[in-house]
């Protein structure tokens, strides 16, 4: 289904925080440290960097033969908080697109050409928020740490290190997750939520057997929500199924 995240298209990427079903740019190490630690980048609390972000459609440029260069540890940062991401510089088999090489002074988080999507294009997509992260309610905006998909009305699939803390390792409790659905932006302060958002708890988090943060191997987990996201037809505007 792709992958999304929350950002601003720009001419060289996507600035802004990343979201994908489960996560966030993260260094190996929650997703929602590695895992949360590692999921934003600058954001703009005035501008649109709170909108959805999908990978644009593929080029049909000849591919350009060029090798990958390693990957590169960088260091972004959020209000009051710093966060490590993981640059990759990675050549696209066939589609002739190339990541530019990262450094610590001048990189940022970006999705390389994607462009701006709606919820009506994406409605399975969800972003996962911490409503109190140092003991004080905040907001979607500055509380989001991972993002998920919606499998039905009750259950939300995302990362498995999304449900472990990037702090000190261990499990989040279900009360410092909210599921966010039914919209594209990350409402900040006072901002009105859109009228077709559903901001729900979570009442069980379960992951994969055999994860593990050290390898990350199942790298996934299902979340119980407290109350159904919809009822009757799974559909956002009419028009586009949110669940299969």
């Amino acid at each position: 289904m792709g992958s999304c995240g929350m950002g601003t298209p720009s001419a060289g990427g996507l600035h802004g925080p990343s979201s994908v079903p489960g996560d966030s740019p993260r260094a190996p190490g929650p997703n929602g440290g590695s895992g949360p630690a590692a999921r934003t980048g600058d954001r703009d609390p005035g501008g649109p960097a709170r909108a959805m972000v999908c990978p644009a459609a593929p080029s049909k440029e000849p591919p350009v033969d060029r090798s990958p260069a390693p990957a590169t540890a960088v260091t972004a940062s959020r209000p009051g908080r710093s966060r490590t991401i993981l640059a990759a510089i990675a050549v696209l088999l066939g589609l002739g697109a190339v990541a530019a090489p990262a450094s610590a002074e001048t990189a940022s988080p970006r999705i390389v050409g994607g462009k701006q999507a709606t919820i009506t294009q994406r409605p399975f997509q969800v972003a996962l928020y911490d409503p109190a992260p140092n003991g004080q309610p905040t907001s979607p905006y500055l509380g989001q740490f991972c993002g998920g998909a919606i499998v039905d009305a009750t259950h939300v699939v995302t990362a498995g290190h999304c449900v472990f803390s990037g702090q000190n390792g261990q499990a989040r409790p279900v009360s410092s997750v909210r599921v966010l659905a039914g919209t594209a932006r990350l409402r900040d302060g006072a901002e009105p939520e859109a009228p077709t958002a559903r901001d729900v708890a979570v009442t069980q988090m379960v992951v994969r057997p055999g994860f593990t943060l050290s390898n990350l191997d199942g790298d996934a987990a299902v979340l119980t929500l407290a109350e159904p996201l919809y009822t009757g037809s799974p559909q956002i505007d009419g028009t586009t199924s949110i669940a299969p």
